[in-house]
């Protein structure tokens, strides 16, 4: 004959408070043998364990159960006991009324019509219950969840727990898409989609600037939206993003692989051409980051590319040569920022000296009388009282040449610092300075000159 056997279980959780961003509870009803292990549980985490339950609930929870038999007529409790630094008032009242009739029937089987002994066998038979009751609860936490675990035979299985606060790894991982270069100011930064409907949260988007630049942001609060708009940032400017995203239990994932862009660079301004000795001196304001990956600047003839240019180059300073006396010339300059984006170019015209054969003729006649040793010149006593006469000689090797111009921008605006640069002496270096060397070019101080010819 079998057995037949009813139990119930009765859970109530009464006057609790929730917060936070997740809340949960797993009971296991052992109404058999329960042989598995207990894996991943969270740091901190309470385990109430009895031969007939076992309880398991977050750290601080306040929850507290008692389940020391089960079975028909069984009497068991739970309380919960919370401090929670959220003020909350409550007025509730609740009468909870709980009639279960459980029945375990074994067939009620009959032998009859039997002449000699007759046996009836019946398997036995277990009939369970269990009720959770929440009364006078407020949750107002982002996640809770109650799990019900009931063992009935043998059961070997394990209980894996993921932490509530480690991203739910069946999840895709999220990555950037792309960084727009809007401006030379403004990059927009774009990461995959992470759909809500697929257990992503709500919120789910963190995005994080990694160089520290200057201008660059970070998310200051989870967001919604895939995209992020980094603004006020430097122009030609390398800026360096990543992304990491949350699930709907707050778990967050690591961060993507990071992502980088240059912001625009700005427009080219100021292109100044001057001719002197034969050659045109080209120069353009600085370039910021001009020495980074593909930054750089390319000057060239107008109309003459092909055969006159700078090719990408990391000097603001150009000079171009072959030009013709009496003659205009059109020259143009562009930037291009680190990532190889080009800007417009801007123009500027040059204008060389007219062709004069008279004073061609006298240069060439005194360089040659003075290599042959005769040729009308004469041998002049070099006086100690012969000072700079070319304010622009800022080196004073009795020339004004490409190292003269090299102090010169070494020294402009606010980086002045060498006081030789300031051929006005008006206390700054500027476009007078500039004015002042440009005038004085290639010339030679009488002092070098009378070296020259003794």
């Amino acid at each position: 004959m079998g057995q037949a056997k009813a139990e119930t279980n009765t859970i109530n959780v009464a006057n609790l408070n929730i917060t936070g961003d997740s809340w949960w509870v797993v009971v296991v009803n052992k109404f058999g043998n329960w042989n598995g292990k207990v894996l991943g549980l969270p740091n901190g985490a309470e385990v109430q364990n009895n031969s007939n339950t076992s309880i398991f609930v977050p750290q601080n929870s306040g929850i507290k159960i008692n389940n020391k038999s089960t079975g028909a007529d069984s009497n068991n409790s739970a309380g919960v006991n919370v401090n929670n630094t959220t003020d909350i008032l409550n007025e509730n009242n609740a009468n909870i009324l709980n009639n279960i009739n459980v029945e375990a029937i074994s067939g009620e089987n009959e032998a009859n019509y039997n002449t000699g002994n007759g046996t009836i066998n019946t398997g036995d038979i277990k009939s369970a219950v269990n009720l959770v009751n929440f009364a006078d609860v407020n949750i107002t936490a982002g996640n809770w969840t109650v799990v019900v675990v009931n063992v009935f035979g043998d059961w070997n299985g394990d209980l894996v727990f993921s932490n509530p606060n480690a991203f739910d790894l069946s999840l895709d991982s999220i990555d950037l898409l792309s960084i727009t270069a809007d401006s030379q100011s403004k990059l927009t930064i774009s990461a995959e989609n992470a759909d809500p409907a697929l257990g992503f949260n709500a919120t789910p988007y963190w995005f994080k600037e990694i160089s520290g630049n200057d201008g660059a942001n970070s998310s200051s609060d989870w967001q919604t939206s895939n995209i992020f708009i980094n603004e006020n940032l430097l122009p030609n400017t390398k800026y360096e993003y990543a992304v990491k995203v949350r699930d709907s239990f707050g778990g967050e994932s690591e961060f993507s692989d990071n992502l980088s862009k240059f912001t625009l660079a700005p427009p080219p301004s100021n292109l100044s051409a001057i001719f002197a000795s034969g050659k045109a001196l080209l120069t353009i304001d600085k370039l910021n980051n001009d020495n980074q990956s593909q930054s750089g600047y390319y000057f060239y003839r107008t109309n003459e590319i092909a055969d006159h240019n700078s090719g990408w180059i990391n000097s603001n300073v150009w000079e171009d040569t072959g030009l013709d006396c009496g003659k205009i010339y059109s020259y143009s300059v562009k930037y291009r920022n680190g990532d190889g984006v080009e800007t417009n170019s801007i123009a500027t015209t040059l204008t060389t000296n007219t062709c004069n054969s008279n004073n061609s003729g006298g240069s060439s006649g005194g360089s040659s009388g003075g290599s042959s040793g005769g040729g009308g010149g004469s041998i002049v006593p070099i006086s100690s009282s012969i000072k700079k006469t070319l304010r622009g000689d800022i080196n004073n090797d009795g020339k004004v040449d490409i190292k003269d111009f090299s102090i010169l921008l070494a020294n402009w605006g606010n980086k002045f610092k060498d006081q030789r640069a300031d051929t006005n002496d008006d206390k700054k270096i500027d476009f007078k300075d500039f004015s002042i060397v440009m005038s004085d070019w290639t010339k030679n101080s009488i002092a070098s000159n009378i070296k020259n010819n003794i």
